[in-house]
C-alpha cells in the first residue's frame, strides 16, 4: 500500500485537509469537494464523523470518508 499523505486546501472559502494514499488530478479533487458542499452546508458538515458517500466524476468513482472538513479519499475506480 502507498504511503498516505494529508494535502490541504482551500475550496469555496473553507479549508480542508485531503487524506489519501492515492494520486489525484487537481480537478478530481475539486469536482470532490463540490459534491460534498452542494450536499452538506458547513454547520451540517462539521456534525459528520466517519459518513460514507460515494463521488463519481467523469473518469472515476471515489469512495471517501467524511470527518468534519478531513476528507478521507478510499478507493478510485474507473466507471465505464
Amino acid at each position: 500500500m502507498s504511503e498516505i499523505d494529508v494535502y490541504p486546501l482551500k475550496h469555496r472559502d473553507y479549508f480542508f485537509n485531503i487524506i489519501t494514499h492515492l494520486d489525484l488530478e487537481f480537478s478530481e479533487v475539486r469536482k470532490i469537494l463540490d459534491v460534498i458542499l452542494d450536499t452538506y452546508d458547513s454547520e451540517d458538515l462539521l456534525s459528520k464523523q466517519g459518513v460514507s458517500l460515494d463521488v463519481e466524476t467523469e473518469k472515476y468513482l471515489y469512495h471517501i470518508e467524511i470527518y468534519g472538513f478531513e476528507i478521507v479519499i478510499t478507493s478510485q475506480q474507473v466507471v465505464k
